[in-house]
């Protein structure tokens, strides 16, 4: 007690420091202290946790048509039937990859070991190559939309992703404040248009009376009644939920009502081909 205890404490600056011990009293209250501290830390914490940022956060719903696909797998019955996502099955009940699928990915998975292509990030639009070819197999080679480059294509992350890039186009720059989608429609339109800050109506489509046809009536009703200038959802093929689709003479008296009335059309083109076997049906 009284003496100093000379301590080397950094060698590579080579300092000396004295440290005296402490009485016990001195060492008791500084206990007490960095107990309280610690409380204080603790308490400060759970304060924290109960003004979270995202205390307010609730867990949605799980999506209905994802727990049947899981239900699916974990279900034994050997005469269980998938009817959850609209996907290519064997006869045996197994995902069927398309031949074109394993032939593509064959090819960029060989370009990529040869050093043609490679994984820089692409241009924001996208790919350049990949914009031409899908704007020609939607328009036709012929196109005199695209003859008179009237065209502005952007390559996006799947549907959901090109969905929503039309949604915020429509709203910021083209200033649309509503859609009207077909009842049915795939679930996450609504969704989708919603976070846009579109408002979403719906106009007649299928006929509810059977649950099997198209209420063209209905339909060309509700349409004829909409202000000029409205933005109208349409599915191009296969349509999603009901697989019903208007006739090649329907789409002929939809395309002259839309031009007389100045509507505006969005195609949600998910399944191009799929219906018929043909890009061109």
């Amino acid at each position: 007690r009284g003496a100093a205890w000379r301590v080397r404490v950094c060698d590579c600056e080579k300092k000396v420091v004295s440290v005296f011990p402490m009485s016990s009293h001195v060492l008791n209250r500084s206990h007490l202290l960095l107990s309280r501290s610690r409380s204080t830390v603790a308490a400060a914490a759970a304060t924290a946790s109960r003004h979270s940022a995202w205390q307010g956060t609730q867990a949605v719903p799980a999506d209905p048509i994802l727990g049947l696909v899981a239900a699916f797998k974990a279900d034994a019955a050997p005469r269980k039937v998938n009817l959850a996502q609209g996907a290519f099955r064997t006869d045996e009940g197994l995902p069927l990859v398309l031949p074109s699928v394993v032939e593509a990915e064959r090819r960029v998975s060989s370009a990529l070991a040869s050093g043609a292509i490679d994984k820089e990030y692409l241009p924001i639009e996208g790919d350049a190559t990949f914009r031409t070819l899908s704007a020609k197999l939607i328009f036709g080679d012929e196109s005199a939309a695209l003859a008179e480059g009237r065209c502005a294509t952007l390559q996006t992350l799947s549907g959901t992703g090109a969905v929503s890039v039309a949604a915020a186009a429509l709203c910021r720059m083209a200033g649309a404040r509503t859609i009207h989608v077909p009842d049915p429609s795939w679930g996450n339109h609504g969704h989708i248009f919603r976070s846009a800050g579109l408002e979403v109506q719906n106009y007649a489509y299928l006929d509810h009376r059977t649950g099997t046809t198209l209420d063209f009536d209905g339909m060309r009703a509700a349409l004829s009644g909409l202000p000029r200038g409205s933005v109208v959802l349409l599915h191009a093929c296969a349509h999603n939920p009901t697989g019903i689709d208007p006739s090649g003479e329907q789409w002929q008296e939809l395309a002259e009502l839309f031009a007389g009335r100045g509507l505006v059309a969005l195609f949600d083109s998910a399944y191009q081909g799929y219906a018929s076997g043909d890009l061109d049906a």
